[in-house]
């Protein structure tokens, strides 16, 4: 590649890199060759460690269209979403038309906890449940990398919804800070439902590794800075950070939570692309960083779905770690740590009952939980409860007597999630979108919102529950069951 553009400089056809004077923050040079347009040369300008718009230099008396040039990056995927302006305005459109629109601000956020055991949100580290096989799983993985036993970069965390992958990952994330891991691991987690475009990937990678250099894990003076918005790994500072892991023995994992929150959205397309090179060239760098997905199973992607292509072309590059329903001992110690923090002890035919009706499901049994504690306040008694209907549709009606402004704005906001807040509040107001939040019905990101629990957003478009198939162990021989029908 050094030799054609030499040649092409010598020629004429390209201008000599070396000698345009540009400031000093742009951090990348790309070539442009296309049949269509002369050779043009796409400087990168950073801010604040990431891309935000290109200059575009020609040879002296030669024309571009940036319209053109914008629509042949785009067909082929390549920097993406970033605004470009002439170095020198030489193109035969006035100055106004050669600007493509402003970039989108990317908010990057984390997993939003739940406040207490009786918000419905992801829950906090500390009133986390079980799933000890699991995370004994996903420990022996980041251990194998970071003792170089394995190959793989990307983890795929799969399961049902509802099953508890975000609190799982929010877990991983704080457990790793303790004394056992902090000098080893560390999880940072992303949650991609903030996302608007491309440049998405760039600002989570850049945030990512700024914070593990605040909080000690990576010691660098170098600023994080990505040089080329379509090569994150190919950065010196990336390079650099690398380096520091590897020479002490750490692993850092970035993790994309809620991965399939946007995929039917078109106009994030060009997000899939970014994730797509960006986990690809972690895989192949094999270094000592880690990329995490978590994925909600039983949902169905078109082939035409870029996101799922994106999917199956990691299947080879990646190692999966499913979520499964809770045990019998999981769901009991979720029931016990709603009394401790409640301050009221269930009696044992409606624990009995609670376990009986989730059907191990944690989504179902939290939810329970929250519903059963609430109305003991309320002053009901455990008696009242025990021959209660206790069934999911039941509990999402009660969610829902509310005002019919506050439901549209729900089915609203389910039907297009995760969607911008000031698209709701222009269609419903800031008074009625503040309430659903503070209520905890629905959830801020960034600058979107989304229904709390995507169970309860697919009730708000279909008005069907999930079905949970029945399960039941009886406690006695069926003799006994035909001496009571005989008595009766």
């Amino acid at each position: 590649s050094e030799e054609i553009l030499s040649a092409l400089e010598v020629s004429g056809q390209v201008p000599d890199i070396d000698k345009i004077k540009f400031n000093s923050n742009v951090t990348s040079a790309t070539l442009l060759i296309h049949p269509e347009v002369s050779p043009i040369w796409l400087l990168q300008e950073c801010e604040n460690g990431s891309p935000t718009g290109l200059i575009a230099y020609v040879s002296p008396g030669n024309d571009v269209s940036l319209e053109r040039v914008r629509q042949i990056l785009d067909n082929e995927g390549k920097l993406e979403e970033l605004e470009i302006r002439l170095f020198e305005q030489k193109a035969t459109l006035p100055h106004t038309e050669l600007l493509t629109p402003s970039i989108t601000r990317e908010v990057v956020s984390g997993i939003v906890l739940a406040d207490d055991i009786l918000d419905p949100k992801p829950c906090r580290p500390k009133d986390f449940i079980g799933r000890d096989d699991i995370q004994k799983e996903i420990w022996d993985f980041l251990e194998s990398v970071r003792t170089q036993e394995t190959d793989c970069r990307i983890l795929a965390l799969t399961g049902l919804s509802g099953n508890g992958k975000s609190s799982l990952v929010a877990n991983l994330s704080d457990r790793f800070t303790n004394k056992k891991w902090r000098n080893k691991l560390y999880l940072y987690p992303v949650d991609v439902r903030s996302a608007r475009g491309s440049r998405f990937v760039a600002e989570a990678v850049g945030k990512a590794f700024k914070t593990a250099v605040t909080d000690g894990f990576i010691e660098s003076n170098t600023t994080f800075t990505i040089e080329n918005i379509d090569e994150i790994t190919g950065g010196k500072a990336f390079q650099e950070y690398v380096q520091f892991l590897e020479r002490n023995n750490k692993v850092f994992v970035i993790f994309f939570d809620q991965f399939e929150e946007v995929f039917m959205k078109e106009e994030l397309f060009s997000l899939f692309r970014a994730f797509r090179r960006f986990a690809l060239d972690i895989s192949a760098e094999k270094t000592n960083v880690v990329v995490g997905f978590s994925w909600r199973t039983g949902i169905f992607l078109g082939n035409d779905n870029p996101a799922y292509g994106l999917w199956n072309d990691l299947s080879d590059h990646r190692t999966e770690r499913k979520l499964k329903i809770f045990d019998l001992k999981d769901s009991n110690k979720m029931i016990s740590s709603f009394e401790v923090e409640a301050g009221i002890n269930l009696t044992k035919p409606l624990k009995a009952r609670l376990i009986q009706q989730a059907q191990g499901f944690p989504w179902f049994l939290k939810k329970l939980c929250i519903h059963l504690f609430k109305k003991i306040k309320e002053g009901i008694s455990q008696e009242e409860l025990l021959i209660s209907q206790m069934q999911i549709k039941n509990l999402f009606d009660e969610d829902l007597d509310r005002p019919s402004g506050e439901v549209e704005c729900l089915r609203f906001v389910a039907k297009k999630s995760p969607v911008l807040r000031n698209e709701a509040t222009r269609e419903f107001g800031e008074y009625t979108v503040s309430r659903l939040i503070s209520d905890r019905l629905l959830i801020k990101t960034g600058e979107k919102i989304s229904v709390y629990w995507d169970v309860f957003r697919d009730y708000l478009i279909t008005n069907e529950t999930p079905v949970i198939s029945w399960a039941f162990m009886p406690n006695y021989k069926a003799n006994l069951s035909l001496k009571f029908v005989e008595l009766i």
